[in-house]
């Protein structure tokens, strides 16, 4: 059976917030379609100058919908591959800054919508970072694996979460350098469009210069997007 989606946009000042609202947030094709229709709202509104995206419950995301693709085809899974790579390079490369704010869990597959994200905040008090493909018994597609080389630059930290599946908290992973604030619950939200406000709005960019420039950093990993 394939897991409920449920994405909306929603608007405070110059932020606009997609919210995954659909329990673990697990990613299959509706997933996929709903997240990029959010997008295309977003790039329709000239007043939105930053993107945010969040959970809510337990989990930002649990990652890829498991118990649906074990029901497909070799090759539906292989779609749902190439389709998902689509939506992490159009995060990765998104004419706005991003700032993922991480009210839970970020496993697997959404570890990696996570790690796509321009910034990336965690709620301090619950919800780890990991991606336990190892005991999965899964391996990273190539554009997958240069997307967490890209934003992990701590290669024993790297080691410990490929090989080991390492869990990691907030705390733990803004020490690793690849959060940048660990933030409690009640008050994650708020400062992330507080900084998106302060930090991000008023540097008035230009988004078409933005994803220039975006697409000339991500050159190389985005070349894996399309194998």
């Amino acid at each position: 059976m394939k897991a409920k989606v449920n994405i909306r946009v929603e608007y405070e000042g110059s932020c606009s917030i997609i919210v995954m609202d659909a329990g673990e947030n697990r990613i299959n094709d509706d997933f996929v379609k709903q997240f990029h229709a959010a997008l295309d709202e977003v790039e329709k509104n000239d007043d939105a100058k930053v993107l945010i995206t969040t959970g809510t419950g337990k989990y930002y995301s649990n990652g890829l919908d498991l118990d649906w693709l074990k029901d497909q085809t070799a090759q539906r899974m292989t779609e749902l591959r190439f389709t998902l790579n689509n939506l992490l390079a159009r995060i990765l490369t998104f004419k706005l800054p991003t700032i993922a704010a991480a009210n839970g869990h970020c496993f697997a597959g959404g570890g990696l919508l996570f790690l796509a994200h321009d910034y990336r905040i965690m709620r301090k008090e619950r919800g780890w970072f990991c991606l336990p493909e190892i005991h999965l018994k899964m391996t990273f597609p190539p554009f997958w694996t240069q997307i967490y080389r890209y934003r992990i630059s701590d290669k024993n930290v790297l080691r410990d979460i490929v090989y080991l599946g390492k869990r990691f908290t907030a705390d733990e992973a803004v020490k690793s350098k690849f959060v940048d604030l660990a933030i409690p619950g009640d008050q994650l939200l708020k400062s992330a469009i507080q900084f998106g406000e302060k930090q991000l709005a008023k540097a008035n960019l230009s988004p078409e210069v933005l994803h220039s420039l975006k697409l000339d950093m991500f050159e190389s990993e985005l070349k894996y997007s399309k194998l």
